[in-house]
């Protein structure tokens, strides 16, 4: 993740293109793992990763940030078109139906921070706005997208 966000900003500082990042969170993943097992924990997990495959393009990355957190790289991308992405990401992740246990369905969600990068922003500092919209968009009902000015 970290070698290919630094090679993204270079991208974006040397042709002057827009470069955003997303990082999301799976909402209350703890209370999931600690009702249906961990096994069932790594099933969310594998779904969510495919929900954001299928809702990314070529140039686009994403990896697994940490437990239960992803990061998605978005180049040449404006802030307010990676709203976009994130949006349908926290759609797609919330329609689609679990089945932890036979004959039930669980829907589970994400909250997701967006952040567009600033010119000769430091990486650390990229990341933390990114980070600091997730939290504020978990602090603010999860489920939902927020935009770091």
């Amino acid at each position: 993740f970290f070698r290919q966000l630094r090679q993204e900003i270079e991208r974006a500082k040397r042709y002057d293109e827009p470069l955003s990042l997303i990082l999301l969170d799976i909402d209350n993943f703890k209370g999931y793992n600690d009702s249906y097992g961990h096994l069932e924990g790594d099933r969310v997990l594998a779904v969510l990763a495919e929900v954001i495959r299928l809702n990314l393009r070529i140039a686009d990355t994403a990896f697994r940030y940490g437990g239960e957190e992803f990061t998605v790289i978005l180049p040449e991308t404006e802030g307010e078109n990676a709203i976009l992405v994130a949006e349908r990401l926290r759609k797609g992740f919330e329609e689609t139906a679990l089945s932890p246990l036979p004959r039930s369905e669980v829907h589970m969600t994400i909250s997701v921070g967006v952040a567009q990068y600033v010119a000769d922003e430091q990486e650390t500092v990229f990341i933390k706005r990114a980070d600091s919209a997730m939290y504020t968009a978990k602090t603010s009902g999860k489920n939902r997208v927020f935009l770091a000015r």
